[in-house]
């Protein structure tokens, strides 16, 4: 098995447009942001890409642009490709079909030139990558992380849903336990002849919003957590976040933002670092991939007409706020807004297609999910088969934003549910659950 690994930095400037909140801008870089390829080819010159962007979401024509320049710049094929955005909220909001829909009303949250910027790194990278491709041996570890994950979806006494986002939870949320996570992170080592390590894989599901300034720009706790591995072990960390739809800091963020994203990271990368000693040997040398699709169906409880008209009176509404206060954020309902409508009209048939697929190296298994999926649905998946230890990603396309499971629709309350960013009907997790699982027990067999 050769790897090779790839970063370009994808920071944008001060004074850009910045998140998903329309209008503002950079006011300071408190880290840079990176886009990461980990290129690997088997003995028989088959590739396939692994690719982490520090980033809030990626979206269908982003993911395509981006696997477009990898795959030119690769050689290799598009669906061999397979993205991981870290979900930090501190970065600007990569949704082009979004910006590009609310453009003619003179409304902005991504810049053309940061896009172009991004798209630019991506290629480098994977040229980085391609050149670098290396002999190595893999190693696999994992180890468990406390004080970082909380599941944010708390049952309170009236049998309501309460939210432990990430910053400034409540000290009667905050005392709770930490409630369902998966409280492991799971590692993947590429080492050389020398036992060098020359990259790794890491893999936690939480919420990246610890810092969650959305005028300042951080990689928060998965870029700290990666920079201590590369610092301490060597050769270049890719950060690679799980199914954290319902996972957040919130119970542990409780300091200055920028001391909390440090010291969650340092938690995540202590953890990693020390299993590393007990790492053992992948068994096997091959690259098996195994790519599906299933038609989602989207939940959008309006028509494009009442959306076109609430979109409308959203944006008199915000530009009226703007006057008033031009310090306060605004606009991400109005982003929501567009994104819905922008799904009807691409599939007025109310499904779209969701991607997921699974990768083998060696023994070592990884499965990539869409959206923001429950933790649940990755535990599932890791009880069918438990002998695969499998890390389990979620944000890939983000299309659907939130995607949880059946029951979480029938609980009352909770903020992932909300119709503004839930766009995904009850049913779909199961049912990329069982798509997963599918292609898992395919490759496992194969």
């Amino acid at each position: 098995m050769k790897a090779g690994i790839g970063t370009a930095d994808i920071t944008p400037d001060t004074g850009a447009h910045t998140s998903l909140y329309i209008g503002y801008r950079i006011t300071e870089i408190v880290t840079p942001l990176r886009l990461k390829v980990c290129l690997l080819q088997d003995d028989g010159g088959e590739k396939a890409a692994i690719v982490s962007v520090e980033t809030m979401c990626l979206y269908e024509r982003v993911i395509d642009d981006i696997r477009s320049r990898i795959a030119e710049a690769a050689g290799m094929a598009k669906s061999r490709i397979f993205l991981n955005a870290t979900h930090t909220h501190s970065s600007p909001y990569l949704n082009r079909s979004v910006q590009e829909y609310l453009q003619p009303s003179g409304l902005q949250f991504l810049d053309a030139d940061y896009y172009a910027k991004v798209l630019s790194a991506a290629e480098r990278a994977a040229r980085e990558a391609l050149s670098g491709l290396t002999d190595v041996r893999i190693k696999r570890s994992s180890a468990p992380v406390s004080g970082v994950a909380c599941n944010r979806r708390v049952k309170l006494p009236d049998g309501t849903i309460g939210t432990r986002y990430g910053r400034g939870v409540s000290a009667e949320l905050r005392a709770l336990p930490d409630g369902l996570i998966d409280p492991d992170v799971y590692c993947v080592w590429f080492v050389d002849d020398r036992e060098k390590v020359v990259g790794s894989l890491l893999h936690y599901a939480c919420h990246a919003t610890s810092y969650n300034r959305y005028d300042h720009i951080s990689w928060d706790y998965p870029g700290y957590a990666a920079a201590d591995v590369e610092r301490e072990l060597g050769g270049t960390c890719l950060f690679l976040q799980g199914c954290a739809g319902n996972i957040s800091p919130g119970k542990y963020t409780v300091g200055e933002p920028l001391d909390d994203c440090i010291r969650l990271g340092r938690r995540v990368a202590e953890a990693a670092v020390s299993s590393y000693a007990d790492a053992r040997y992948a068994k096997g040398d091959g690259l098996l991939v195994e790519c599906g699709k299933l038609p989602a169906e989207l939940r959008i409880l309006h028509t494009k007409e009442a959306l076109e008209k609430m979109l409308g009176e959203e944006i008199a509404k915000f530009r009226k706020e703007r006057e008033l206060h031009p310090q306060r954020y605004g606009g991400a309902d109005i982003v929501s807004l567009a994104a819905r409508i922008g799904l009807v009209e691409r599939y007025p048939g109310l499904r779209m297609p969701a991607e997921a697929a699974a990768v083998k190296i060696a023994d070592v298994l990884l499965v990539f999910l869409p959206g923001e999926m429950f933790i649940e649905s990755a535990l599932a998946l890791k009880k069918r088969f438990p002998e695969t230890d499998a890390l389990i990603m979620a944000y890939g396309d983000a299309s659907l934003e939130y995607i949880p499971t059946r029951e979480a629709f029938n609980e009352k309350g909770g903020y992932e549910t909300c119709e503004e960013w839930c766009f995904s009907a009850p049913g779909n997790a199961e049912a990329l659950e069982s798509l997963a699982g599918g292609m898992m027990e395919k490759i496992i067999c194969g």
